[in-house]
């Protein structure tokens, strides 16, 4: 608790520290499974690099492992968490554009980019045929 009060999230509700350990543990986990899987599986980490056609494979999925790990146990972890975060906010970024690549998609693979009537949502690259959640990002 802070001499301003308690923390609140955006509709306003209380925010525990149980909570937000909770939610970071989560958050590193799915990063710590991939990193280990790749680490574990290396010969299906390389193919599946080569098989994006990017140069270097062995040091990118050196660097993905490294990341993916580090920046997970960063988190789990509460050490320098900042710079964990920003590492594989930074990896999310450049690993969705390179084997994610959502936006040449056609048939049933673009349905969930899409809103019922066929368009893009607000222009927006988000699913939104689940409902308007998307609208206000």
């Amino acid at each position: 608790m802070s001499a301003s009060g308690p923390r609140t999230n955006s509709e306003g509700a209380p925010v525990t520290d149980f909570g937000l350990l909770i939610a970071r543990l989560m958050m590193s986990l799915v990063f710590l499974l991939s990193g280990l899987d790749k680490a574990l599986h290396w010969s299906a980490g390389l193919a599946e690099i080569a098989a994006a056609g990017l140069p270097l494979a062995r040091w990118a999925l050196a660097a993905t492992v490294v990341t993916q790990l580090g920046g997970g146990l960063s988190l789990a972890l509460v050490l320098w968490t900042r710079l964990g975060a920003l590492a594989l906010a930074g990896f999310t970024v450049v690993a969705t554009v390179l084997f994610h690549d959502f936006w040449n998609a056609t048939g049933s693979m673009a349905a969930p980019f899409h809103d019922v009537h066929g368009t893009r949502c607000d222009r927006r690259w988000v699913p939104c045929h689940h409902g308007d959640w998307a609208r206000g990002l």
